[in-house]
């Protein structure tokens, strides 16, 4: 419940973030500013004035009146994934539903941790081919420098990692079904 409280010749509003919902001695109420959310406690008082935060950095919140605005950078970010029937060049931080015979080129000058999720809908070879100088590694498997690897079978699947000190895009959590390594 809000009221309205004079402070030096003006009017603030004031939101009751200190309530005590146990009939206990009632608190002063707190000054709520923008981005400031009343969150529940189970501790004396029961609402406390709270913000949204992120200790790494990934989420980003920036706080107007009545509005809190987030967005993701880094690993959180969300994956576009794109329904590909022809062969194409991937693009960084974007999965791919490879739907027919194809062959899709990874990106040629991907940072360090960028990925590219690839899933095979088809019973047709995707050949997933390696930029210039690039390798693919699988497990244990590796490609040849510009190498390839190929599947046949509807669903198999690989998320690559790309890591920058050797050019290899690595499987993240190895790959789901055959995907032969030339």
């Amino acid at each position: 419940m809000a009221t309205a409280m004079g402070f030096s010749g003006r009017t603030a509003t004031v939101y009751a973030a200190n309530v005590d919902f146990s009939r206990n001695k009632p608190t002063q109420p707190t000054m709520v500013e923008d981005g400031q959310l009343l969150i529940a406690a189970t501790a004396l008082p029961n609402i406390r004035v709270g913000k949204i935060t992120s200790l790494d950095s990934s989420i980003i919140v920036a706080f107007g009146p009545g509005t809190i605005d987030l967005s993701a950078s880094g690993s959180v970010a969300n994956v576009i994934w794109t329904d590909q029937a022809v062969s194409a060049t991937a693009v960084v931080n974007r999965g791919y539903f490879c739907t027919g015979l194809m062959t899709l080129t990874l990106p040629a000058s991907p940072t360090q941790g960028q990925f590219v999720y690839i899933v095979a809908d088809t019973a047709s070879a995707v050949t997933i081919q390696c930029a210039t100088g690039q390798k693919i590694r699988i497990g244990s498997g590796l490609s040849s420098v510009t190498g390839s690897g190929v599947t046949n079978a509807i669903g198999d699947a690989v998320n690559l990692v790309f890591r920058a000190a050797d050019s290899t895009w690595l499987s993240q959590g190895g790959s789901e079904g055959t995907i032969t390594l030339s």
